[in-house]
């Protein structure tokens, strides 16, 4: 349904053709959660535009057994000028029994060379693209913070999904050779006869390739290069996300030698992140801590060896030197060799 979102703030068919498999797009739902496609994929619904090229309702049901009675709506809605689509999802019981239901969101992607950050365990997870792994799937069953992100240091951009934590109870990431998704299972829902159930998640699109290491509903913040220690020099991006117009920027950092707190009060503009140079390029660092403040919010990471998990998903012996001899067969198997898919 959502095929689009484009900087100048609309609505849009995509530009870029994207060859290949095309199972969903963004903002799809699937219930239940467990049974893809499920069953709104390719139901009839009806569409209403409440807002031209701002709102637009979808509405799904009500749907079939075991779930009959239910109907559920989805309000696209653009943020303002920003480049952020808000999903407002409500699900009501017509009917007269209770009914229990568990679905997932699912964001399909292009297969590009991505960074995905994900806040989970006490720790930042970092999964950079790795070449040789043709697929893989990962649980996190431990999120702390409603919210992941895919960065693109080519393009320079990255997509933010932030949902409500308290709802969810797990993301899932996946990627093969035509797609990536990220989606998110919500907790098990319960709605009495005539009862309503909300939530609602956003789609970012953001100004900056930088990793996004800290988000909240008024800014993300990025930093690269997105290393735990060493001595390279290293910048934040701070992308507006909400309607405050300044952002307090500090950063810390536990160096060899000692290196000053760096300070710096910014005037946040949409389309365009505010960069904060770290000045510490040449100096051991051996942790930072940043924080960003709008108003009486904050968005705050502590980087250190503990808490950024940049391990590689698989660990990956050398290609078998059999297959060097067999210039022809590169490629041949779409999913890797035997035991490196």
């Amino acid at each position: 349904m959502l095929s689009g979102l484009h900087a100048n703030n609309r609505l849009e068919p995509t530009d870029h053709l994207w060859e290949g498999v095309r199972p969903g797009g963004l903002a799809a739902e699937i219930v239940p959660c467990d049974d893809y496609p499920g069953l709104l994929r390719d139901a009839a619904c009806a569409v209403q535009v409440l807002e031209k090229n701002r709102r637009v309702q979808v509405r799904h049901g009500p749907l079939p057994e075991p779930f009959s009675g239910l109907v559920i709506e989805k309000e696209f809605m653009l943020r303002g000028e920003l480049s952020v689509l808000d999903v407002n999802l409500r699900v009501s019981n017509s009917s007269e029994d209770t009914r229990t239901f568990a679905f997932r969101a699912q964001q399909c992607l292009p297969p590009r060379q991505t960074t995905i950050t994900v806040p989970m365990a006490g720790q930042i997870r970092l999964l950079r693209h790795e070449e040789g792994l043709a697929k893989w799937g990962m649980d996190v069953n431990d999120l702390d913070a409603g919210w992941v992100a895919c960065s693109n240091s080519e393009s320079d951009d990255a997509l933010l999904f932030q949902f409500d934590r308290d709802d969810v109870q797990k993301a899932y990431l996946y990627r093969n050779q035509d797609l990536q998704t990220v989606e998110w299972y919500y907790r098990d829902v319960s709605i009495p006869p005539g009862g309503v159930w909300e939530t609602r998640y956003a789609i970012a699109v953001l100004p900056s390739g930088k990793p996004v290491v800290a988000a909240n509903n008024d800014v993300a913040v990025g930093l690269s290069p997105l290393t735990a220690t060493g001595d390279t020099q290293r910048a934040l991006a701070v992308s507006v996300l909400g309607t405050a117009s300044t952002a307090r920027v500090r950063a810390v950092a536990q160096a060899d030698p000692p290196v000053g707190v760096v300070e710096q009060e910014a005037a946040l503009r949409l389309g365009k992140p505010v960069v904060v140079e770290l000045p510490w390029g040449g100096t051991q660092v051996m942790s930072m801590s940043v924080s960003v403040r709008t108003g009486d919010s904050e968005a705050a990471v502590t980087i250190s060896p503990l808490s950024l998990d940049a391990s590689p998903l698989m660990d990956l012996p050398p290609p078998p030197e059999q297959l060097a001899e067999f210039p022809a067969a590169t490629g041949f198997f779409p999913y890797g060799e035997y035991f490196r898919g």
